[in-house]
């Protein structure tokens, strides 16, 4: 009856616009920078079951229509699909001695940056009927959220963009905006340039690979691909930047720079865009030789021994972490001591 009666008048109870934010410590990350952390809402149990009724409604009806080569967060898609893709194409371009650049992008904290604004012009672009649409943005009418750190909680304070990561809907909405993203991209590119890279075959133009925020653009022609990502710069529009620092370039069988553009705001002047204009580019992008991808190690060689080496490295350590519990000079009532430690931790 509640749920029924939350769609029907777009609205939501108060309680469920406040969340928790508990703030998780990164992979081997410095604990005293404040980025270093993901916020994870706690959100109230009864909303995050409306939220995920509402996902899995919105997500049968829309998936087919949302951009292909997306894979995150939706049914019947993980990591390995994008990162088979790569190693076919670098695989491909390493056999024939071709030439192939790669962009990994890094976005600047995507998840906390999208506007509300954008979530509903999104949702309305890819037609979601308007109660589900109405539905939807009740849920960020008015979100608000206090920090949680033990069993300290802060003051209240208002969340004015971004969504909450730790809701069940939040992630296929993120999805959604990108989707809208690299479909403006794509046809401002065709507008302007016409033809799309294809490293595959010609009738079917393949230049990026998503999972959720993790981006790769990538092409045979430099000039092809500083193009689209000066195109896509342009989304600071949306309220996403790129962190120029953390994105990476990797080379195959090349070794020419790609250039930023000089400023996100409005539409690229510099003259790869417009050939024989003055305005000059932004800074190179950073050339990589070995790229950490979706946990996986990509280099410009196009074989798995770097990945697998790193594995093996990592696998290697953590059995000499543990090397002291296997041996026989381990007492069993060392043991015991260790687990009943555990145990009261728990």
């Amino acid at each position: 009856m509640l749920l029924n009666s939350c769609f029907l008048g777009a609205s939501s109870p108060d309680e469920w616009n406040e969340a928790h934010i508990v703030a998780i410590l990164k992979p081997k990350k410095d604990r005293l920078l404040p980025e270093s952390f993901r916020p994870i809402a706690l959100c109230n149990a009864i909303y995050k079951i409306y939220a995920s009724l509402i996902q899995t409604r919105l997500s049968a009806a829309l998936d087919s229509s949302l951009r292909t080569t997306q894979y995150g967060f939706r049914a019947n898609k993980s990591t390995a699909q994008p990162i088979f893709v790569l190693r076919q194409i670098l695989d491909l371009h390493e056999r024939h001695q071709g030439k192939m650049h790669f962009l990994f992008l890094d976005w600047s904290k995507a998840f906390d940056s999208i506007t509300h604004e954008n979530i509903e012009i999104a949702l309305q672009r890819y037609e979601v009927p308007e109660p589900f649409t109405k539905a939807i943005t009740a849920l960020y009418r008015a979100p608000t959220f206090r920090v949680k750190n033990g069993s300290d909680l802060s003051s209240l304070h208002p969340q004015q963009r971004g969504i909450r990561q730790g809701c069940p809907l939040s992630p296929y909405l993120v999805i959604i905006v990108l989707s809208c993203l690299m479909h403006d991209v794509e046809e401002e590119y065709t507008s302007k340039f016409e033809l799309l890279p294809n490293p595959f075959s010609a009738s079917s133009p393949l230049w990026d690979l998503e999972y959720a925020d993790d981006t790769v653009l990538f092409s045979p022609n430099p000039v092809t691909l500083q193009r689209l990502l000066h195109i896509l710069q342009h989304a600071a529009r949306i309220g996403l930047h790129l962190n120029l620092d953390k994105c990476e370039h990797l080379q195959l069988n090349t070794e020419q720079d790609i250039y930023f553009r000089d400023t996100e705001q409005g539409q690229c002047q510099c003259s790869t865009c417009f050939p024989g204009s003055p305005v000059p580019h932004g800074p190179p992008v950073p050339v990589s030789a070995i790229v950490k991808y979706l946990g996986v190690y990509l280099s410009q060689k196009a074989r798995a021994q770097t990945d697998i080496t790193k594995r093996l490295a990592i696998t290697y350590a953590s059995l000499k972490v543990l090397r002291p519990f296997s041996s026989q000079e381990t007492s069993l009532q060392t043991g015991n001591s260790l687990y009943m430690d555990k145990s009261s931790e728990q």
